[in-house]
Order: structure tokens, then C-alpha cells, then sequence
């Protein structure tokens, strides 16, 4: 991409720096759920998750855009755009991008997981929450067996 048309954009249009910004995730992330929509499972889960994860509070505009680049229009738009938002509710995954880990990074770095500081701990962090994208009710105590059967590889 290149930086500078974002910043031609705002200037000619007057956008501020933050709704432009969000105006950028909520078109990636509606590209990406619109691209992802045959995924079933916990693989949909996981991609839907990670887009939701983009546009944050903006995730209905980037879903509405999904349901729009699909094709639907009218009451079909209207109906795919609710059983779409109502699979999002269902699955769990509404508030997804504000999930802290089940496991902390201090408890990581502590028996008896014993994860040292550095790349090895972030790898830690994010497969907790490529997990609980994959299974939004995952418990605390299969994250810790996960990550203990982690740590050991």
C-alpha cells in the first residue's frame, strides 16, 4: 500500500486521523469476512473472530459491508446481515478484540508453565486467544493444559 494516499484522502476530504483510520480497518476486515464466508467451524470462527478483532466497535459496519460485497441487496441483504450478526452472538464473539488471556503473562512466566520473557511468551498470549477465537467458552483449565502441552514443544 502507500502511505501517502491515506494522507491525501484525509487532507482533501477533512476526515480526521482516527475516523479514517477506522474507516481503513472496517473496509479490511469487511473484504476479509466477505473473502473468509465459506470457512465452517472453528476455522469460521477463528477468521470472523480475527476480523472482528480489526474493526473492534466498528464490526457491524464491516459486516453490513460483507453482506453488500456478497451481492445481497434489499430484505436479502437485510436478513443475511441479521442471521450474521445473530451467528456472531451465538458463537461468543461479540467483544472478542477487548478478550484479555485466560493466563496472564506473570502467571506465564511462573511454574508451572515457566514460559521465559520474550518471543516465546507473546507466542504464549496469542495462541490463548487464537484459541478462544476457535471456542469463545474455552475454560481456564483447558487453556492451561493447552499451554502446558505448548510449553513443552
Amino acid at each position: 500500500q502507500r502511505p501517502l494516499i491515506p494522507a491525501l484522502l484525509r487532507a482533501a476530504l477533512r476526515i480526521d486521523h482516527l475516523a479514517c483510520e477506522a474507516a481503513q480497518d472496517v473496509a479490511v476486515a469487511g473484504q476479509a469476512l466477505h473473502s473468509g464466508s465459506g470457512a465452517e467451524g472453528a476455522a469460521r470462527s477463528r477468521h470472523v473472530g480475527a476480523q472482528l478483532c480489526i474493526a473492534k466497535e466498528r464490526w457491524l459496519q464491516a459486516l453490513a459491508l460483507a453482506v453488500v460485497l456478497g451481492g445481497a441487496r434489499g430484505d436479502a441483504a437485510r436478513q443475511a446481515f441479521a442471521q450474521q450478526r445473530q451467528w456472531v452472538a451465538t458463537r461468543g464473539l461479540e467483544g472478542c478484540w477487548a478478550w484479555k488471556p485466560l493466563v496472564d503473562g506473570k502467571r506465564l512466566m511462573a511454574p508451572p508453565f515457566q514460559v521465559p520473557r520474550g518471543p516465546r511468551l507473546g507466542e504464549a498470549v496469542e495462541a490463548q486467544l487464537q484459541w478462544r477465537l476457535e471456542d469463545p467458552q474455552l475454560a481456564e483449565e483447558e487453556c492451561s493444559s493447552r499451554l502446558q502441552e505448548l510449553v513443552k514443544s
